[in-house]
């Protein structure tokens, strides 16, 4: 993986990556997460092709993802990603999700073409997708979520959530898919 994460008090540096194309895969991630009280860094993506997330570690366990969490008291990040076509599937995951106090951070996909989410973890209903949620037994709030694409599939139990599962705010869900939405299917189980 790569890695700009805070696990103290100081502040997170960010993540820039500039490619044509961007394979996070076999439970791979890069994150710019908080552990510890200090503010979460930024990711920024850009891909002037394709942002593909596959799949999970070989196990099952861990997903492929993009991750700028909060896992404490400290604040989340950013994580915006601009390029043509984003592929999320088979239980990978983008997120700015919030387990623990601080604030999550803001996710924005800028995808030009299309944008396509598919599929579950293998035997499991642990959704592909992209994520801005509270975790139960957290205090902080959601981040927003805006998605702007062509066109915009979501199949076979994948999600696009901004879920608050306590008291905390969920943040702004924000779709503009100027060809077409597409959502159809559902997990296997």
């Amino acid at each position: 993986g790569l890695f700009a994460d805070v696990n103290d008090t100081g502040d997170g540096g960010t993540i820039l990556i500039e490619t044509k194309r961007l394979i996070v895969e076999n439970g791979g991630n890069i994150s710019a997460s908080t552990f510890g009280e200090g503010k979460g860094g930024n990711l920024i993506v850009k891909a002037s092709e394709s942002v593909e997330v596959l799949g999970t570690a070989t196990d099952g366990e861990f997903p492929s993802a993009l991750f700028a969490d909060v896992d404490n008291i400290g604040d989340g990040g950013s994580l915006t990603i601009e390029t043509q076509r984003l592929i999320i599937k088979d239980g990978a995951q983008v997120t700015t999700s919030n387990f623990g106090d601080g604030n999550a951070g803001n996710l924005t996909v800028k995808a030009s073409e299309s944008i396509e989410l598919e599929g579950v973890i293998a035997g499991t209903d642990n959704p592909s997708g992209l994520f801005t949620q509270v975790d139960e037994g957290s205090s902080g709030n959601a981040g927003n979520l805006t998605v702007e694409t062509g066109k915009l599939t979501v199949l076979n139990g994948a999600q696009i959530a901004s879920t608050a599962r306590n008291a905390s705010k969920g943040g702004e869900l924000n779709i503009n898919a100027t060809d077409s939405i597409l959502v159809s299917g559902s997990a296997p189980n």
